[in-house]
């Protein structure tokens, strides 16, 4: 048995709710993409902390790697989510009309991560984002935030090439957070 199935995991949702204190942190705090979700994956476990510097003094090596900082390689964000909460990994080339978007689990919540361009060094990687989906039937949450706009959800379908067209997207499957 891992670790990770030894411990109650908390509700993803429901720390994501305004009422919540992550969630009303996630308000009233411009959380960059990955910081968002490098802190949530914390927070389902029953990490809490009051700031960004905070949340990346509970954990700096997992903090970092999540947040794709100096040099990590570009899939770190998904790869270091599936391997503290996953139980899938996938990344996908780019995403077109022949190349749909990757397939989300049903009652599962999913790290995803987007590249518009992947050149050879650090600095050739452009349009990186990082968010949390949670797929319920046909209907997708994405959750999502950055330092200009905040936090803020979006519902919709997850289908074709989901909004994605031209990126490349990485998936983290986290199927034991309850919703």
């Amino acid at each position: 048995m891992t670790e990770q199935n030894e411990t109650t995991l908390l509700s993803g949702a429901s720390l994501l709710t305004k009422n919540s204190r992550f969630g009303a942190q996630l308000r009233n705090i411009h959380f960059p993409c990955s910081a968002m979700v490098a802190a949530w994956l914390h927070a389902v476990r029953g990490g809490m902390a009051n700031t960004i510097q905070g949340w990346h003094d509970l954990d700096p090596i997992f903090w970092a790697l999540m947040n794709v900082w100096d040099g990590c390689p570009p899939w770190s964000g998904v790869a270091t989510a599936y391997l503290s909460l996953g139980s899938d990994l996938q990344v996908y080339t780019t995403v077109d009309k022949d190349n749909p978007a990757p397939q989300l689990r049903n009652q599962c919540w999913h790290v995803v991560q987007r590249w518009g361009v992947l050149g050879d060094e650090r600095e050739d990687w452009e349009d990186g984002h990082c968010f949390l989906v949670w797929r319920d039937g046909d209907r997708a949450i994405v959750h999502e935030s950055d330092s200009v706009r905040g936090y803020r959800v979006t519902e919709g379908t997850w289908s074709g090439t989901a909004g994605l067209e031209g990126y490349s997207v990485g998936v983290a499957y986290l199927k034991d957070v309850p919703e």
